[in-house]
């Protein structure tokens, strides 16, 4: 059984991401691995064209020992605000080096990596990490980010899942669909449009018939939750569909409030093929009131 990975540091943000990652640990009767990531800070001086890590340098963490007391004081703080009394097996592994990278080798064998939404960077108007950023781009498994600021881990209000008629979003259908059904909770596929982006104007022909762009577009989505989902439990009574006019990115942060579960796919059908995270899964992971998941085309399956 892959286990539920949460990557923590000193941040509130890694705090919200154990809470919330022990409470899917219990939901899915599954092993929790708690790593830290940790670097010695050694200034090497300000050599032309290298980059210094500035989470490194502000972690307050220069060795394993200090990493190891660090990890296990956030877990046993994360237990006393536990409201479940449903055992879950945890475990604290501290491992040297760069935290995107360690926590993309982890995600090998993880069902579900867990971090927080911001870092120790200076930034403030950026609320992912460097290291969040790096996992969203090159993990191998579904990557949940929950954000520093918002409502308390618990149960869902609704899932909302993003459709843009790519692999990957049906892919994160299937994963929504799954967890709605856990949770027994709404799910929403929500697809964005722009008339502007729109060839044929705002009327289009369906087969023999002459139907508003907008209706046609309401069919495709209904028939793009039928091919994802197929014959899928529940699906006529707890999930409904959302068409909106308007950019995607900000059509789902709108429609997701700070008590849902967003859930999006990696890329969707423009951009640069060569690149992991599409610009909308991007900016919805940085300013998203709740938390979100991200997965690649195939990562749907928690086994």
């Amino acid at each position: 059984m892959r286990p539920v990975v949460v990557g923590v540091d000193s941040t509130n943000a890694a705090e919200r991401a154990l809470d919330r990652a022990l409470l899917e640990g219990q939901r899915s009767r599954r092993p929790v691995r708690v790593v830290h990531a940790w670097q010695a800070p050694v200034w090497v001086g300000g050599a032309l064209g290298y980059v210094y890590d500035y989470d490194v340098f502000a972690s307050g963490v220069g060795t394993e020992s200090d990493a190891r007391k660090l990890t296990e004081e956030l877990v046993a703080k994360a237990r006393t605000r536990q409201v479940s009394e449903a055992p879950v097996d945890v475990t604290v592994e501290v491992i040297e080096g760069p935290a995107g990278q360690v926590l993309v080798e982890v995600s090998h064998d993880a069902g579900l990596l867990v971090v927080g939404g911001r870092g120790h960077g200076p930034v403030t108007s950026a609320l992912l990490g460097s290291a969040t950023a790096h996992v969203l781009h090159h993990a191998e498994c579904p990557v949940m980010v929950v954000p520093e600021q918002g409502a308390p881990a618990g149960d869902y209000g609704k899932v909302v899942v993003g459709a843009d008629g790519s692999e990957p979003s049906r892919t994160a259908m299937r994963w929504a669909h799954r967890v709605a059904q856990e949770q027994r909770c709404p799910m929403v596929v929500v697809h964005a449009w722009l008339l502007a982006t729109v060839p044929a104007g705002p009327a289009v022909f369906v087969g023999p018939e002459l139907v508003t762009f907008e209706q046609a577009t309401q069919e495709w989505l209904a028939q793009e939750v039928k091919d994802a989902l197929g014959e899928a439990p529940g699906i006529d009574e707890g999930v409904r569909t959302e068409l909106t006019q308007g950019t995607a990115s900000q059509v789902l942060l709108d429609v997701a409030g700070p008590d849902d579960l967003l859930v999006l796919g990696s890329r969707g059908r423009g951009g640069f093929s060569g690149l992991h995270l599409g610009s909308v899964s991007s900016q919805c992971a940085r300013h998203a009131r709740g938390v979100v998941v991200v997965l690649r085309a195939g990562q749907e399956r928690l086994d």
